[in-house]
């Protein structure tokens, strides 16, 4: 299978690199002589590929010092799935056609539909790992997607040749699916038959396992309080990657329901309201900030304040107390 999607690292980093070169190590070594390494003064990236008849696959693995806006460039209309292993703050998928970007949270998960044109992949300072893989809408044949609602609407862009990009809704990365991305990396190997199996079954299995994670998420919402277990979850997913940057509406269209349905089941369980519960979070990750070394005004761009005077005051309403007497305090 010819790999559809091209990451222009050379563009940023300039020309490949020995592995020796890095610093860095990847976390998860495939079997595969498709290997390439760079290092720049922006950091360093490692890409390791599974180009195989059954299916292709991809590790991207980075360490930088700033943020970086890689073009990558889908050569035909495919669907593909990403999943953000880690990440220190979103991963942004931007079309140029489309007026949002795709936002790609740490241990979540999401199936794309790309038509063929360039594409830009905003990846955060520090450590990042992408797993992701792209399949065939031909895997789904014979009614066999029904148990698949989440993906419907981009088998049937797909389908039909649309221009158009689309997304699936996000879902969690758990363990298992963790040990499948491992399993798959190490096992792989090219030009073998019983692994070009061995990945097409993998590849299955995930999927499967995204309808089983969709399905936990968005669809089993009787139990209110299950309901409310997962949106504090999610609040403090995008406290610890967003700060004070990302609306809680957001969040409740993600789950399928309404704010105003969530505030008052949230509320009646809990006896506060979400907003509270947010900013709880966004104040104790504030004072483990103020606990180590950093500025004030890394702070206030780590928890995403747009500056420094709205950090304090946000911290001061909540604590009693500023930064600057919170943090000598503590010594």
């Amino acid at each position: 299978m010819i790999a559809s999607l091209d990451f222009k690292l050379n563009a940023l980093f300039g020309a490949p690199c020995p592995m020796d070169n890095l610093r860095m190590q990847p976390g998860i070594k495939m079997k595969t002589e498709l290997i390439t390494c760079w290092k720049s003064p922006l950091g360093e990236a490692i890409l390791q590929e599974f180009n195989g008849l059954m299916g292709y696959c991809y590790h991207l693995e980075l360490h930088l010092s700033q943020k970086i806006a890689l073009d990558i460039a889908s050569s035909r209309a495919e669907l593909h799935v990403m999943y953000s292993l880690q990440a220190h703050a979103a991963i942004q998928l931007l079309d140029p056609k489309e007026p949002a970007p795709y936002s790609l949270y740490q241990k979540r998960a999401r199936y794309f539909y790309l038509p063929a044109r360039h594409y830009t992949l905003q990846l955060p300072a520090g450590r990042t790992q992408l797993f992701g893989f792209f399949f065939r809408a031909k895997l789904f044949r014979n009614n066999s997607e029904r148990p698949f609602r989440f993906l419907h609407e981009l088998l049937q862009a797909k389908r039909e040749g649309s221009t158009k990009s689309l997304a699936s809704v996000d879902f969690s990365v758990c363990s298992r699916t963790e040990q499948h991305i491992r399993k798959l990396m190490e096992n792989a190997r090219m030009g073998d038959f019983d692994s070009e199996d061995f990945v097409h079954r993998q590849f299955m299995d995930m999927i499967k396992l995204s309808r089983t994670k969709v399905y936990d998420e968005y669809e089993r919402t009787s139990d209110p309080e299950e309901l409310i277990k997962r949106f504090r979850q999610r609040i403090a997913e995008r406290v610890d990657q967003d700060g004070a940057s990302f609306l809680l509406k957001d969040i409740a269209s993600q789950l399928n329901t309404s704010f105003e349905h969530l505030c008052r089941l949230h509320k009646d369980i809990h006896q506060k309201t979400p907003l509270t519960y947010r900013d709880e979070l966004l104040a104790d990750r504030i004072k483990l900030l103020l606990a180590a070394p950093g500025t004030l005004a890394e702070i206030s761009e780590t928890c995403r304040f747009s500056d420094s005077n709205s950090l304090t005051k946000f911290f001061k309403k909540q604590t009693g107390t500023t930064p600057f007497q919170y943090r000598e305090n503590l010594r």
